[in-house]
């Protein structure tokens, strides 16, 4: 019940971003339930007020679609009108300024319904290789670059230098 944005705030020149996942929507984390499976409604009310707070302070918001699998949903209008309607939703009251997820099929989604709202590729996409980047470049912004290239400074600077020359983020 407590507002971990209020926290943040007043650490707000320190932080650029905050992502989230919706509460009711296939992120890669848990959804939220209780112990009898039915939905805390009162965590998405919480989420709001907070996402406001943070977004009139000044902090961006990076909504998490980021599920490895949307079952019979993946490429369905279904799941296009939900996070459409999610997107619509949250823009009522904070603004949304980058969606990350697995699904370039939601990459397509946003940038059609929501040009102004930036794309990355998840992480969880496991995308290492200028290859890799190239076959995705239509439709992301920008790319979290896998994992395992966390450390490896020259791979690193090779992925920034190549995105930079695609018009992309890393």
């Amino acid at each position: 019940g407590e507002s971990f944005a209020k926290e943040l705030i007043p650490f707000k020149e320190h932080i650029e971003e905050v992502y989230f996942a919706w509460p009711d929507m296939p992120s890669g984390r848990s959804i939220m339930n209780d112990d009898r499976g039915e939905k805390f409604f009162e965590a998405q009310s919480y989420l709001e007020n907070d996402l406001e707070l943070l977004s009139q302070n000044g902090i961006k918001l990076n909504l998490l679609l980021n599920a490895s699998c949307y079952g019979d949903d993946a490429i369905s209008i279904r799941l296009q009108n939900t996070v459409c309607s999610t997107i619509s939703h949250i823009e009522e009251f904070a603004t949304l300024n980058s969606v990350t997820t697995t699904s370039p099929y939601l990459a397509s989604i946003v940038k059609q319904y929501f040009p102004k709202i930036e794309v990355r590729a998840s992480i969880n996409m496991r995308i290492g290789t200028k290859k890799g980047i190239s076959y995705l470049c239509d439709l992301f912004d920008g790319f979290y670059l896998q994992r395992e290239f966390n450390r490896d400074f020259d791979k690193i600077k090779e992925i920034k230098e190549f995105c930079k020359s695609k018009g992309k983020k890393l």
